[in-house]
């Protein structure tokens, strides 16, 4: 009997081992697929929506800026930007960007194509209202044509003022029995810029073109005009006619 136990017991000890290897192994498989599964999981999906900045400094590039509720331009319209508005610009969205006014409590989203992120260097002159410089080219031509007139036996013909960049320029034709002197257009040029108060450049178109008399010398145009007015027969009035009287 003591010979058939050993024997026994031995293989009773080799299931014991063979049983905890195998839930060994089992258990460490279970583990590994757990871990492929866990790690084979599709990541979070990101949204999608703008994150928010730190605003940057913008300004409105257009006269009369929509804004809107949302960033499309068929939504509702809250208010318009005049030009070069300060804006703080927070996050872009669909080409649109979402703003706040310098200023005010007032927020939304405008076309971003529509801001600029600098001032132009050097603004844009008013230009002079149009009934102002259309009375100041008038004077500039009248004391134009004075001051060349009271140069001897010159005589103008046709007198153009216009503005330019640089301030005026004057054009005339004149004609006389000799052609004005650099000097003379200078002397003009400095009596109009002091009338002006800016530069003005003279320009003189001189035909020596005159007619010579025993007394004067005088235009063509000035002559022909006088020789017209004294050759006009004067207008007589036609006599009232005399009334019929019918004998009875």
């Amino acid at each position: 009997m003591r010979e058939r136990l050993f024997p026994l017991s031995i293989s009773r000890w080799s299931r014991v081992i063979l049983v905890c290897s195998f839930c060994t192994v089992f258990g460490a498989c279970s583990v590994g697929q757990s871990g492929q599964q866990r790690s084979a999981r599709p990541p979070e999906a990101v949204s999608a929506q703008p994150a928010e900045t730190a605003p940057l400094v913008y300004y409105v590039g257009v006269d009369q800026l929509v804004v809107y509720s949302k960033p499309r331009s068929s939504s509702s319209p809250l208010t318009q930007l005049p030009l070069h508005q300060k804006v703080y610009r927070y996050k872009m969205e669909k080409g649109y960007a979402y703003i706040k006014v310098e200023g005010s409590e007032v927020t939304g989203w405008v076309d971003n194509a529509r801001l600029i992120w600098r001032l132009p260097s050097q603004p844009q002159k008013t230009p002079m209202k149009t009934e102002e410089q259309a009375a100041l080219r008038e004077t500039i031509e009248q004391a134009a044509q004075a001051g060349i007139e009271q140069i001897p036996n010159l005589f103008v013909i046709n007198i153009d003022a216009a503005k330019s960049e640089a301030g005026w320029g004057v054009r005339a034709e004149v004609v006389g029995p000799r052609v004005p002197s650099p000097a003379e257009v200078r002397a003009l040029e400095t009596t109009l810029r002091k009338l002006a108060g800016q530069p003005v450049m003279v320009s003189l178109w001189a035909r020596t073109e005159v007619v010579a008399t025993g007394q004067r010398y005088t235009s063509v145009k000035d002559y022909a005009e006088a020789a017209t007015n004294r050759n006009t027969p004067v207008a007589v009035p036609p006599a009232p006619e005399t009334p019929t009287v019918t004998q009875p």
